[in-house]
């Protein structure tokens, strides 16, 4: 929870990759299967503020869920001098090595919503981690 709230994630950095692929963010350090890497920040809204804001930018949508996790703004207005890991991360709809889950952290003020992104498989130093954007 203190990584959500305070947006420090161990073992990660941001890797230009150049003009055709732009950022991404690499690993530092080894991750296992099942790790939380980091997590979707952003701010729950509903379903109807989502489908307005359809154009907008990254949105997070639930399977069948009624909530959206929006992460447009950058930095967030809760982080104003950090940037999230997950807007850098990249799509690889064959071989992503971690997914987002939905989760409900008891923070202290009180239960919200959060998406984590959990590794598929053991993903070693330097290697770029890469998410399905269409799951």
């Amino acid at each position: 929870m203190s990584s959500i709230s305070e947006q420090k994630w161990k073992g990660l950095a941001l890797k230009d990759f150049g003009e055709e692929k732009g950022k991404g963010v690499i690993a530092l350090m080894p991750f296992n299967k099942g790790d939380v890497v980091c997590d979707y920040h952003g701010t729950c809204i509903t379903k109807a503020a989502g489908n307005q804001r359809r154009q907008s930018g990254s949105l997070f949508f639930y399977r069948d869920e009624c909530h959206r996790a929006d992460a447009t703004a950058s930095p967030c207005a809760c982080h104003l001098h950090k940037d999230s890991y997950r807007r850098h991360m990249n799509h690889c709809q064959r071989n992503p090595n971690v997914k987002p889950q939905r989760f409900t952290m008891n923070f202290p003020a009180g239960p919200r919503e959060s998406v984590l992104f959990i590794a598929l498989r053991d993903i070693a130093v330097g290697e770029e981690l890469l998410w399905d954007y269409g799951v």
